[in-house]
C-alpha cells in the first residue's frame, strides 16, 4: 500500500510501499480491507488505486518482509541491531546504525 503517512527520518530512504498484507475482504467495488498492524492506528480500508499486487522476485522472495516499526507518540521507532561505525562531527558523535531486520544498504548515520 501507498499513501501511508510516516515519520521516517530520511524521506528518500523510506519505503515507497509497505507490505505485503493479507486482504481480509473486498469492500464495495474498488476498496479492500487489509490486515495491517494494529499499532498503526489507521483505517484498514484502502482504495484499489493505491494498492499494488505483490510480485515475488529474487531480491524480494517469498519470505521478504521488513519489520513494521513500532509507533510511540506518533513517531516510528526501529530496533537497532548494532552500531557499525562512529565518527566525530562538530561537538557530537554520529553512529552508523544497522537496523534489525533490514539489509546493510539501509544502514543510516544517526
Amino acid at each position: 500500500g501507498t499513501h501511508i503517512r510516516t515519520t521516517h527520518p530520511k524521506f528518500k530512504l523510506a519505503p515507497r510501499r509497505y507490505g505485503p498484507f493479507k486482504i481480509l475482504e473486498k469492500v464495495g467495488t474498488l476498496a479492500y480491507k487489509l490486515q495491517i498492524p494494529p499499532q498503526w492506528k489507521i483505517h484498514p480500508v484502502f482504495h484499489a488505486a493505491v494498492l499494488t499486487k505483490y510480485r515475488e522476485t529474487e531480491a524480494h522472495g517469498e519470505n521478504f518482509a521488513r519489520p513494521i516499526p513500532e509507533v510511540l507518540n506518533d513517531e516510528e521507532h526501529y530496533e537497532v541491531e548494532m552500531i557499525v561505525d562512529s565518527k566525530r562531527q562538530g561537538r557530537g558523535t554520529k553512529y552508523l546504525v544497522k537496523w534489525m531486520g533490514y539489509p546493510e544498504a539501509d544502514n543510516t548515520w544517526e
